[in-house]
Order: C-alpha cells, then structure tokens, then sequence
C-alpha cells in the first residue's frame, strides 16, 4: 500500500541521503534551483527541498498528509493563546499507514530520524497541525 511505501522511501532518506544545509544559498550566494530529481538521484537533500520533496512524493503516491510545526520544547513554546516565532521551526509529515497515524521528519542533518522515530525535546510538546 502507498502509506507503507512513503515509509520506505523515508527510511532511505534518513539512512542514505546526505543532508545539504544550504548555507551558501541562505546568504544569497548560490541561487541554484531545487533540481528535485538530479538530488534524487545523488543521493543528496537540500535543506530548502525537504518540503517540497515530501510533499511531491506523498501526492505522486497519492498519500493524504498533515504537516505538523513543532518547536523544541527547550527553546520556545505554543499555547492555544501564544506562540513563539516559527521561521526556524521543525516540520513533520503525518501519514496514515494502516490504521494508525505516522510521523516523518525530512532529515535536516546527518542523522535522519526513522518513521515514527522524534528527537527527545518533543515529546510531549504542542504541535501547529495544517490539513
């Protein structure tokens, strides 16, 4: 089923693609393009790709999502009433995968969290859910 092939895609993501931190892009001196599939096919995320490609890959294998903003509980907080400013702010995919929801983070970093799988500084913290 597609849910399960999300996952499966996302593992490889997490364990075998290098994450790229666009730092050279951020300052406005490389202002290359995306190239969703030539990073694809290098093995390679582009910090400013991680939505996009999720996004791209759950519509192509036609998986409704939720995309969920967290922020790290040590740093900032949301309350139904407040909330710390998001422009540095973590994103989840969530997937239904057979019944139960499903959590993917795009990796950011050289660890890539598996399905499911969420850093400490977030349990139990809110979450900004958009359908």
């Amino acid at each position: 089923p597609a849910p399960r092939k999300a996952e499966q895609l996302h593992e490889v993501i997490a364990r075998d693609f290098t994450a790229s931190t666009d730092r050279l892009w951020f300052l406005d001196e490389d202002r290359s393009l995306q190239k969703l599939g030539e990073q694809a096919e290098e093995g390679v995320l582009r910090e400013i790709s991680r939505f996009d490609l999720y996004a791209k890959m759950l519509y192509l294998l036609r998986v409704p999502f939720k995309t969920a903003y967290v922020m790290d509980a040590r740093v900032g907080g949301m309350t139904d009433q407040w909330l710390s400013p998001m422009w540095n702010s973590e994103f989840l995919f969530g997937i239904n995968g057979g019944g139960r929801f499903q959590w993917l983070h795009p990796k950011r970093m050289q660890l890539g969290w598996m399905a499911d799988e969420l850093p400490f500084y977030w349990a139990g913290t809110p979450a900004l859910l958009m359908g």
